[in-house]
């Protein structure tokens, strides 16, 4: 095989390189500005999503705390019905359950009651959004479309966001944590009532 036929391949086999050379070339190069403001937008729209996502959790436990509260009021009521000569340590017992039934009804409730407070300036917030244009939806369209459209304005009101339902998570995990200790309690309680019914009637 002569020089000449070397050539062609030769070509081939450097433009094959110089393609693939490129290639990488443009795969690592640094993202641009717009880039990096839509990927910080994602992530802070994922961090959002976590914190809401945390805040309907301790509603849930919440709400499933009130329903045992209010299962074991009418429990302790039945047992304390049944008793026609109660002793001194069963109303002990019963009064201690119903002040625990009590307080896990109203730490759950206080879980579960919507807070909407502070000066409506969040675009992203339902009752500001509510408060400051009402029925009017033009202006809110128009003043969202242009927080979208700007990312150093949208992350900062994203971050508000996160912010703001980190701290109703922390009020609402406080409360639910009260609520499901008094649930707790009441269970104990109404246990020891009870036994108390049970060894009085033997």
């Amino acid at each position: 095989m002569s020089g000449f036929e070397y050539e062609p391949l030769l070509d081939g086999i450097v433009g094959d390189a110089l393609m693939w050379k490129k290639r990488a070339f443009v795969a690592s190069a640094p993202p641009s500005d717009a880039e990096l403001a839509e990927s910080a937008a994602e992530d802070a729209w994922k961090a959002l999503t976590l914190v809401v996502d945390l805040v309907k959790h301790a509603e849930s436990k919440a709400g499933l705390t009130l329903a045992s509260a209010g299962a074991i009021g009418g429990v302790a009521y039945s047992l304390i019905k049944s008793v026609t000569r109660p002793s001194m340590e069963f109303g002990v017992a019963a009064g201690l359950c119903g002040l625990f039934v009590v307080i896990s009804a109203l730490a759950a409730g206080m879980t579960v009651i919507p807070r909407a407070s502070s000066e409506p300036t969040n675009l992203l917030y339902y009752h500001h959004i509510a408060t400051r244009f009402g029925a009017l939806s033009e202006p809110y369209v128009e003043k969202f479309n242009t927080l979208v459209a700007r990312p150093d304005s949208l992350i900062p009101a994203i971050a508000h966001q996160v912010w703001a339902n980190a701290r109703v998570a922390r009020k609402k995990y406080r409360w639910a944590g009260l609520a499901l200790g008094a649930l707790l309690g009441a269970v104990g309680t109404l246990a020891l009532a009870a036994a108390i019914a049970v060894v009085e009637n033997l």
